[in-house]
C-alpha cells in the first residue's frame, strides 16, 4: 500500500506541468477569442465542466500571462479576478497583490491612466499599502512626461504568422468554398498496371508549391488502432516521467508489434500513391497527438535536405472545433477528416501549422517523402503536379 502510494505522489504533475498547461490555454484564447468566462466555466463544448476554475486558479493564469508578456490577457483576467474577489473568500492571494499586477499590466499596455486609477482604488482601501504608493509616483511621472494611453482590444500575437493564424484559425461554420485555381481529380498507385485507372479521390488545394488532399486512404479499424498504438506508448512515457517528457513529445515512432500490422500498413499505402517521378525511400510513420498547443513544424534541417513533401493522415477528428492544418502564406485551410491524407510539399514544411484543438484532443500520423539521391537537384521537378486536363 506504501509503495502504491509513494508512486501516486511521484506522478502528481508539477508545477512547471500546470503552467504548460496555462500557456496552451491561453494561446488557445488568444486564437479564437475565447472569453474569461467560458475558460473558468469550461464552456468549450456543449458538455458542462466537472469543475468551474477556482479563484486562485484565475490568479495564476494571470500571473502566467504577465510572465508571457501576454499582458492585455493579464488585465481581462485580473479584472475578473477582482470582481469576483470576497473578503470573505478563502482565496491564498490578497486583493492587494491582484490590484498592483494588474496596475502594472495596464501601464505594460501603455495605458498609464488605467493603472494609476487601479492604485488609487486600492490606497482607499489601502493607504499604507508602499508598492501602490512608489508605483503611484512612478506612474505620475510617466504621464508627466507625456506617456499617452494606447488603445488596445485584444491580444496582440508577436509574430506575422501567429496573427494571420488568428484569422485563420477561427471556426467557420460556412462550407468552404474551393478558390478558382483549387480542382478535383484522380490518382494512380505507383504499382498500377497498364489498364488499370487510378482510383485515388484526389483534391488539388495548390499546384506550386503542391498541396494535395487524398480522399479515403484509411479504413475506421486502422484510424482506431494506429492512434491507439500511438496513446498506448505515449501513456507509458508520461508515467514514467510524471506526465511529461524531457524536452517534450514532439511524436511518437510507434512499433507495431500487433498480428494485423496496422502501421506498416499504412506506411505502405502512402509509399505507394504515385507522386514522384523516381521511387523515392520508404521511411517511418510517426504518431502524433495535437491538444491545446496545436503544431507548428521547425525548418528542416541538413539530415532532411532530401525530403521532398509530408504526408499527413488524419487518424481522429475533433469535436467541438480546432486542429485545422493552415497554410496562412498561401490562404489554405483544411480541416480534419478520417480517411482523408493530407500532402504538402517540403516549400511549404515550416509554414504547415495546425491550430489549437479545442476541449478535445486530435491524433494524426505523419509520414516523410524522401528522394533516393543527395545530390543538387531541382526538387520541383520531381513532384508529379496534377493538372487540371
Amino acid at each position: 500500500m506504501r509503495s502504491k502510494v509513494e508512486n501516486i505522489a511521484d506522478n502528481i504533475p508539477s508545477g512547471s506541468n500546470l503552467k504548460h498547461v496555462i500557456t496552451g490555454v491561453l494561446r488557445l484564447q488568444a486564437i479564437y477569442n475565447v472569453s474569461v468566462g467560458d475558460v473558468m466555466s469550461g464552456s468549450f463544448s456543449e458538455f458542462p465542466a466537472l469543475s468551474s476554475l477556482s479563484l486562485d486558479d484565475a490568479f495564476e493564469f494571470a500571473r502566467v500571462a504577465y510572465e508571457t508578456e501576454q499582458y492585455y490577457l493579464s488585465v481581462v483576467w485580473l479584472k475578473e479576478v477582482i470582481s469576483l474577489y470576497d473578503q470573505q473568500s478563502s482565496a491564498k492571494f490578497k486583493l492587494s497583490n491582484a490590484m498592483n499586477l494588474l496596475s502594472s499590466a495596464y501601464l505594460k499596455l501603455q495605458r498609464p491612466t488605467d493603472a494609476l486609477a487601479t492604485l488609487d482604488e486600492l490606497l482607499k482601501t489601502d493607504p499604507n499599502n508602499m508598492v501602490a504608493v512608489r508605483n503611484s509616483k512612478y506612474i505620475i511621472q510617466k504621464i508627466d512626461s507625456g506617456m499617452a494611453d494606447a488603445d488596445v482590444n485584444q491580444q496582440e500575437l508577436k509574430s506575422k504568422k501567429d496573427k494571420l493564424l488568428q484569422k485563420y484559425c477561427k471556426t467557420d461554420a460556412r462550407p468552404r468554398k474551393p478558390k478558382p485555381y483549387q480542382f478535383s481529380t484522380y490518382t494512380s498507385t505507383r504499382q498500377m498496371g497498364y489498364f488499370d485507372r487510378p482510383s485515388i479521390e484526389t483534391e488539388v488545394l495548390n499546384r506550386k508549391p503542391l498541396i494535395v488532399l487524398y480522399k479515403n486512404i484509411t479504413t475506421k479499424s486502422q484510424q482506431k488502432a494506429v492512434a491507439y498504438l500511438g496513446y498506448e506508448q505515449m501513456k507509458a512515457i508520461m508515467y514514467k516521467n510524471r506526465y511529461t517528457h524531457p524536452g517534450g513529445i514532439d511524436g511518437l515512432h510507434v512499433e507495431d508489434n500487433t498480428n494485423w500490422q496496422w502501421i506498416p500498413n499504412l506506411q505502405s499505402t502512402l509509399y505507394e500513391i504515385d507522386i514522384t517521378e523516381r521511387n523515392p525511400i520508404e521511411s517511418r510513420l510517426m504518431v502524433r497527438n495535437i491538444g491545446l498547443h496545436g503544431m507548428e513544424n521547425k525548418p528542416l534541417g541538413d539530415s532532411e535536405r532530401t525530403r521532398l513533401g509530408t504526408f499527413l493522415v488524419f487518424l481522429t477528428e475533433p469535436k467541438y472545433g480546432g486542429g485545422d492544418v493552415v497554410f496562412p502564406f498561401v490562404n489554405i485551410k483544411v480541416k480534419p477528416e478520417k480517411g482523408s491524407v493530407l500532402f504538402y510539399e517540403r516549400k511549404v514544411h515550416k509554414q504547415a501549422t495546425i491550430c489549437p484543438v479545442i476541449a478535445d484532443t486530435e491524433w494524426v500520423g505523419i509520414y516523410g517523402l524522401y528522394d533516393q539521391l543527395y545530390s543538387d537537384i531541382c526538387y520541383k521537378d520531381i513532384l508529379r503536379r496534377p493538372s487540371m486536363k
